[in-house]
Parts: structure tokens; sequence; C-alpha cells
């Protein structure tokens, strides 16, 4: 991954890594961005739109980099893709490109593995916090 990112906003949708997510394009500028990553490096990154009432809305500023693990080309030009979540990254800087979609040059966000341990210690506090709101009705 080069550090630039093609942007899929949508505005009902936040994507992780491991997650797969079916997807149709049929808007003319997905379709050259679908375009462009199967002919490079199979990359879109998903991120939620914050606003949809101008003519460039705001993006929230992390996003779900995602591979395309199948795609079906339909006759008509759009697509259906399977996309699996890679890692979280962080849009930096949004760039001007002659494309119809937007990009953004973007850092990889890594996530901690707290380990065994971690995730016993994790669970019990999830439980504390949780499982107290549930006593009163029962098993």
């Amino acid at each position: 991954f080069g550090g630039v990112a093609r942007l899929f906003p949508l505005p009902n949708l936040v994507f992780f890594p491991q997650v797969v997510q079916g997807l149709h394009i049929f808007e003319p500028r997905y379709r050259q961005m679908t375009a462009d990553a199967l002919a490079g490096d199979g990359l879109l990154t998903l991120v939620l739109l914050r606003e949809e009432d101008d003519d460039r809305p705001d993006l929230a500023p992390v996003g779900c980099l995602g591979r395309i693990v199948h795609h079906e080309r339909l006759p008509d030009g759009r697509y259906n893709l399977r996309l699996r979540g890679v890692a979280r990254v962080r849009l930096d800087e949004e760039l001007d490109t002659a494309r119809l979609y937007r990009s953004a040059r973007v850092t990889v966000m890594t996530d901690e593995n707290p380990g065994v341990g971690g995730l016993t210690t994790l669970r019990k506090k999830l439980g504390e916090a949780v499982l107290p709101r549930f006593e009163r009705a029962g098993p």
C-alpha cells in the first residue's frame, strides 16, 4: 500500500478490518474507482459521510482500507464486489486528482493486541459494567 487511498464515502456504513462487505457499484465515479482499483492494487477505502448536503460532503477522519476479494463486472458496467477490511486508516490530506472519485493520503493505524491476559481483564471489566444491569431481569 502506497499511502494514497481511493475513497468510497457511504452515509450509513462503518467498515472494520477482517469484515467482508458486499457492495453494488453503479455511479460512474465509483465505477471508475473500481476499475482503477482492479487495474492496480485492488484496494478501496470505505469512509463514513458526515454530511450529504453539499457538493463535497465532510468525511469521518478514520476509514477502513479494504481489498477487493471478489468482483463481478455486469454487462452495463456496474460491479458487484466483496471487500475485506484490511486496516483502519486516518485521513491525513485529501488530494486533488483528475479522477471522478475522491482520494486522500492516509496513515495506516495499528491496532493493539492486548494478548490473552489483557483480553481476560477487558472481559472482566465489561462484565462488571454490563451484567449488573440485567440482575433484576433474572437469568
